[in-house]
């Protein structure tokens, strides 16, 4: 069994607490303010593993956290996350605003830009990277603050960009799913990338970290987007509402279903074109075609990947 330094990350090396195995032998429970909460192997922490994907690694636990769920990390997990592809420098500025607003929670108050979790929330490697997205946030007028002292401040035009959009402008494919660990492939292999590859940003709200109502965070979020997408694998009613809420705004719905999951559908729904997916690779490449298709590619350029 291998042993972790008390208070290291395995992930990002920040200060930490790391409990010793409890339920499982050789599984330790890590709890870190960048990398979020998740369990990690002895096998994974004994791999000689590049910085740069530990990092990306961390990146991935905390998105997992914040969308409530307790990653494990694993020797298989490298490989996975690997292929995952980068944050754009607008999704990651777009992620700065939203936790400013979190963590200021209300008009003239400040937030610690040089948080370790907004570092992790922005999927920023140091203070220097948090700090550049918020000089690009101030250039908007949606941000500004003593940087070099780590004070940030959103400023009313920050909170109404955040709440209002313009969905014919938007660059925002919201996302509707079962937030099952069951789900976590098609959502990172499947959905994410068929938005990003249309040129479209992915955004999937859990109801972890906002000071609304799950509710009215998920009407704001999909106010503010280009259309929806609905994975209806598990057929949970909050996917029903989020797609209804959304056809009735005007806004393109695209529907997805597993296909051991699709014979459920309710049959308001059978009558739509809905992706019957049997894996991540497929369900992919058939909602990237049909958002092509059905709104043309989005503003966003996706980065050439080696």
């Amino acid at each position: 069994m291998t042993s972790q330094p008390s208070g290291v990350c395995p992930l990002c090396s920040r200060p930490t607490i790391v409990a010793p195995p409890v339920t499982k032998p050789d599984v330790f429970d890590v709890t870190c303010k960048a990398c979020g909460q998740f369990t990690v192997t002895g096998s994974f922490m004994a791999s000689s593993i590049e910085p740069h994907l530990k990092e990306k690694i961390g990146f991935w636990t905390r998105d997992e956290y914040d969308l409530g769920q307790v990653a494990a990390v694993t020797s298989h997990t490298t490989d996975f996350v690997a292929h995952l592809p980068e944050k754009s420098i607008k999704e990651r500025a777009d992620r700065l605003l939203r936790y400013g607003i979190r963590a200021q929670k209300y008009l003239g108050a400040t937030f610690e830009l040089t948080a370790d979790s907004a570092a992790g929330y922005t999927h920023s490697r140091s203070s220097h990277e948090v700090r550049a997205l918020a000089e690009l946030l101030q250039s908007r007028g949606w941000m500004k603050g003593n940087y070099p002292a780590g004070v940030a401040i959103v400023t009313p035009e920050g909170f109404m960009h955040a709440s209002e959009g313009n969905a014919a402008d938007s660059s925002i494919g919201f996302i509707a799913m079962w937030f099952d660990p069951s789900m976590d492939r098609a959502r990172m292999q499947g959905l994410e990338p068929a938005i990003r590859g249309a040129g479209y940003e992915p955004l999937v709200v859990s109801g972890v970290e906002h000071i609304n109502k799950i509710d009215d965070e998920i009407v704001s979020q999909i106010r503010r987007s280009r259309f929806l997408v609905a994975d209806f694998t598990g057929h949970r009613g909050g996917v029903y509402f989020e797609a209804g809420f959304a056809m009735g705004l005007g806004l393109p719905v695209f529907w997805a279903c597993r296909k051991d999951n699709l014979a459920k559908l309710h049959f308001d729904i059978r009558q739509y074109n809905c992706i019957d997916w049997a894996d991540e690779a497929e369900l992919a490449q058939r909602l990237h075609r049909r958002i092509e298709a059905v709104i043309g590619r989005g503003p966003i350029k996706e980065p050439d990947v080696g």
